[in-house]
């Protein structure tokens, strides 16, 4: 009989629920799990995201839906470093979750934290709005770094762009630049669910 490589969603949890017991009954236990992500692992696929030199475990976490800090734990004990969240999730409740979740388990350095900030747009063409100003991205960034309870992320992304305007909105661009400068914000990008494409014209015009 072929033997199962998979988990079910209940095992997970069960398994999940498992490993927290043991941790809070053996602080060394938390310790080892993350000591463990410097060393070697065979089970464990790491890849090179971009051109950020970032190395990120080839199975993420994309914390969107996610609710229960158990499945977190579980994930950075399992050797997943890689979490993404934003701003808007869940009302801010997500980044708070996320913040609470790297505080108790520890290694902050040793994981990649992606956060997202979606500024106000047009109901019906999508596009930018008025309020899509330099001071209201970096507000609203301020506000998920006191959530997340860290001083920086790697990973800031500009969220659901849907035109080269969007990309290359001047506001949007010297607030990521300033947070970079500061020290707050490692790399800087955007996300999609459209799959638009730049044009050559504007790729060559602007270089993040």
């Amino acid at each position: 009989m072929k033997q199962k490589s998979y988990y079910t969603r209940r095992e997970f949890l069960k398994t999940s629920a498992r490993g927290l017991v043991v941790g809070s009954a053996a602080p060394f236990y938390t310790q080892s799990y993350m000591a463990s992500l410097t060393k070697k692992n065979d089970r464990i696929k790491y890849r090179t995201l971009g051109r950020t030199g970032l190395k990120v475990t080839a199975v993420s976490f994309g914390v969107m839906r996610a609710d229960t800090p158990a499945l977190l734990s579980k994930a950075i004990r399992m050797g997943v470093n890689h979490f993404d969240t934003a701003h808007g999730y869940q009302r801010g409740n997500n980044e708070k979750m996320l913040g609470e979740v790297v505080k108790k388990e520890g290694g902050r350095d040793k994981l990649v934290i992606a956060t997202k900030v979606r500024l106000p747009r047009d109901n019906k063409t999508k596009e930018y709005t008025a309020e899509a100003t330099k001071g209201n991205f970096l507000k609203m960034f301020d506000e998920s770094l006191q959530r997340l309870q860290m001083d920086y992320v790697d990973i800031m992304y500009s969220q659901n762009i849907i035109s080269s305007n969007m990309v290359f909105h001047e506001p949007v661009l010297e607030a990521l630049t300033q947070l970079k400068k500061e020290g707050k914000v490692r790399f800087t990008g955007i996300s999609t669910h459209s799959g638009e494409e730049v044009n050559d014209k504007e790729r060559k015009k602007r270089s993040w």
